[in-house]
């Protein structure tokens, strides 16, 4: 969820002029998509909607990237942002690398408490890259995040070891399917 109040920040920061007024439509035409929805004929109750990035608008993308450009500045490592996927890494090759890391992940949970848009602990994922890798273990909201060896990203299977046959044979796999 998107506050109005932050958004409004953020964009001012980026020189855009702010039209109170716009966001108050926008918050106004998405309170009332909620509330003429149907469920089994009837009207859903009344709910405040407090975001003021609509989904499946023509704005909510850009409005949404404009929301987290930030998110870059609290951390050292690199990250990495699609739509509502965010990835952050960095070479780990010593104990100064690991708390380094640890650190922006707990710079990432601060921006996101501020910010009010948090992160999804369960669905952080950790792979380990190179044979130098210190393999060592981090924690979200005091949660230790998983380790995998391989993970599905944006359609593509990224595995430890940085090699494309498991997405290969996956794509013949389809391949065979579709021709029967």
């Amino acid at each position: 969820m998107v506050s109005l109040f932050l958004m409004m920040t953020n964009l001012t920061s980026f020189g855009i002029l702010v039209i109170k007024n716009f966001f108050s439509i926008v918050a106004c035409m998405k309170y009332q998509a909620v509330n003429k929805e149907l469920l089994n004929g009837q009207c859903s109750n009344w709910k405040d909607v407090l975001s003021v990035v609509p989904q499946g608008s023509v704005l909510g993308p850009l409005l949404f990237i404009i929301y987290i450009n930030d998110i870059d500045e609290s951390v050292a490592c690199k990250v990495l942002k699609f739509a509502d996927d965010t990835k952050i890494y960095r070479v780990v090759n010593s104990q100064d690398d690991i708390e380094s890391l640890r650190n922006d992940l707990k710079n990432l949970i601060k921006w996101s408490v501020d910010w009010q848009m948090l992160f999804n602990a369960d669905k952080c994922k950790i792979i380990h890259i190179g044979h130098s890798n210190c393999h060592a273990e981090y924690y979200m909201c005091g949660n230790k995040l998983e380790t995998v060896d391989e993970e599905k990203d944006l359609g593509l299977i990224v595995s430890k070891d940085l090699k494309w046959d498991k997405q290969c044979n996956q794509a013949v796999k389809r391949l065979i399917g579709c021709l029967g």
